[in-house]
């Protein structure tokens, strides 16, 4: 039975996709079946993994326009449902509360067929992110270390919280952890974040300041394929992946 995960924030560029496709990759490597789904209107994790866009795509599964099997395409990352620029349009189509619940019902038809479900979001607020929260079961929160990001981890806690803890519970996803990017650990604005993130009880990991990651974006790879399995960024993207294997064994 997959588990869900979302590297969710509602801040942009905070290396939410990064994640996604560096970790779901990561997972794959050890084993396990995963499937990402793609809930951005701009598709960059489609693109990253060079996947066929002109397919069905989530907007279809969302629309009931076909079957969830028939959106997932088998790429060399992971298995994927891609994004669509439609997604864009997706507020002004779906306006009832229980609306929220449809990614929920659609994955219980791939439950079986996988370890590991990772959904991924634009930064933009849409009932898409009402979606991820309802469907997830798990959360790590990325951020950045500047104020701003900081700031917007509260704002992403009290998101998922007020679904969680509303009067019908619509969702039963919980914190995991958080993910601090960008990282310089002699630096004391970075050491001010990790101990701001600390405060919050959950585990926090760290990916350092690099290049690599834009890199194997550029050229569809991830960053492991492209430095190696001894070099630094290796070692944290499977320290993060260590955060969800454990999660995995304990479920």
């Amino acid at each position: 039975m997959a588990k869900v995960f979302s590297f969710f924030n509602s801040k942009g560029g905070v290396f939410k996709t990064g994640f996604t496709v560096e970790i779901g990759a990561a997972l794959k490597d050890r084993g396990y079946k995963v499937l990402v789904i793609d809930m951005d209107q701009q598709s960059s994790l489609s693109n990253h993994v060079e996947a066929d866009l002109s397919k069905n795509t989530i907007w279809n599964v969302l629309h009931t326009e076909c079957d969830i099997h028939d959106a997932i395409q088998k790429t060399n990352f992971f298995d994927i449902i891609c994004g669509s620029d439609k997604l864009a349009k997706i507020d002004r189509q779906f306006v009832d509360n229980d609306d929220r619940y449809i990614l929920v019902d659609e994955l219980e038809n791939i439950r079986e067929d996988y370890d590991v479900v990772l959904i991924d979001n634009g930064p933009s607020r849409t009932i898409l992110v009402e979606m991820t929260i309802c469907a997830c079961d798990y959360i790590i929160i990325p951020t950045m270390p500047d104020e701003g990001s900081l700031d917007q981890v509260d704002t992403t806690i009290q998101e998922v919280e007020a679904l969680v803890n509303n009067r019908n519970h619509d969702s039963h996803a919980k914190i995991i952890g958080y993910a601090l990017t960008m990282f310089e650990g002699n630096t004391l604005y970075c050491q001010d974040a990790l101990e701001r993130l600390n405060q919050k009880g959950e585990p926090v990991v760290t990916l350092s300041k690099t290049t690599a990651l834009g890199d194997a974006k550029g050229l569809h790879t991830t960053a492991p394929k492209l430095k190696g399995n001894s070099s630094k960024v290796t070692k944290e993207i499977n320290t993060i992946a260590d955060m969800l294997e454990e999660v995995l064994n304990i479920g």
